[in-house]
């Protein structure tokens, strides 16, 4: 009997077709085009595997779902929104999609740092409003990219692409991880390793690339701003709660730092009021992986590592490899 999987909101058929032939999709009919809690709770009894496309699932979810669930899969990189140590615990699978989203995100960073770097929202607003092109001899809050100290926290896969796509701008690069990255892999990316607090201090542009877990909430709070050079820049892509919304709104109401862009929000999907209100700060709505192509690739990596677990292996994407020995 083929497997039915679970799909937590509908979704264009061109992102799972190449699946259709191996399993049998459940996804919401209604005009809304996703599950409530309570429809999502009703649904996954009868499915093997759920696929969440921009949704939670806690551990009520998991829970209901009796012991008909075997693996769960998110369409992104991150895994916060799986109560992970539950499905681990119950001997769910859990997968992710790290690799389809790798060069999207990246491009977005770039683009949020010459965004910031060069003010272009508030230039944007500015034409839009005056109607007209009224140049300046010189706005201070604006700088250039080139011969720039980049600082990136999580030199992972998104972090070294961001490095490789700026290479032609002669910047510093140094990077914190929890360890050095080997000495070849420092070399590819001409990136020096440095204590947190000393990145953070000798930055000119600061971006953040690390997944949010204990570690790391609330990584970038008011101490950390105050390390910052009053001429630097934040950028994060990673996820809104690696940066303490209220110190951020401080650091640029208070020009402890120069600006900061963010695709992401400590209380997604509410957006604090002082942030909307400050125009040293570029906003855009956690839009990384936001076109069609890039999201055909999310769902099928999430769906080759469900594929693959049926199959009786284990793909690179698995989060929990301890979930067997629970089971």
């Amino acid at each position: 009997m083929r497997k039915k999987v679970l799909l937590n909101r509908r979704i264009p058929v061109e992102c799972y077709r190449s699946y259709t032939d191996r399993f049998d999709f459940v996804y919401p009919e209604n005009e809304a085009g996703v599950f409530s809690p309570d429809e999502l709770k009703k649904h996954i009894k009868q499915c093997d595997a759920l696929v969440l496309t921009l949704g939670k699932c806690p551990r009520e979810i998991i829970e209901a779902a009796g012991d008909n669930l075997k693996a769960i899969a998110n369409f992104g990189a991150g895994y916060d929104n799986i109560d992970v140590a539950y499905a681990t615990e119950r001997g769910i699978a859990v997968y992710n999609a790290p690799n389809a989203v790798t060069t999207a995100t990246a491009e977005l960073a770039v683009g949020l740092i010459f965004s910031a770097l060069r003010r272009l929202p508030f230039y944007d607003h500015k034409v839009r409003t005056e109607q007209r092109c009224n140049q300046t001899f010189l706005d201070p809050q604006t700088m250039t990219l080139m011969g720039k100290t980049l600082g990136v926290i999580g030199l992972g896969r998104i972090g070294r692409s961001v490095v490789s796509m700026l290479r032609g701008m002669e910047l510093n690069v140094l990077y914190h991880n929890t360890k050095p990255l080997p000495k070849e892999l420092e070399e590819k990316y001409n990136a020096t390793y440095v204590p947190f607090d000393e990145l953070l201090s000798r930055s000119d542009i600061v971006t953040l690339h690390v997944p949010l877990n204990d570690r790391t909430r609330r990584l970038i709070s008011y101490r950390e701003f105050e390390l910052m050079k009053n001429s630097a820049y934040l950028v994060n892509v990673a996820r809104g709660a690696v940066v303490h919304e209220e110190a951020l709104i401080d650091a640029l109401a208070n020009k402890k730092i120069m600006g900061a862009s963010i695709d992401v929000y400590e209380y997604e999907p509410v957006i604090a009021p002082q942030l909307l209100e400050l125009d040293n700060v570029s906003l855009s709505p956690h839009m990384g992986t936001l076109s069609l192509d890039i999201r055909i690739r999310q769902v099928e990596e999430a769906l080759s590592g469900i594929w693959a677990h049926f199959c009786g292996e284990k793909p690179y994407n698995l989060v929990n490899p301890d979930y067997a020995a629970r089971r």
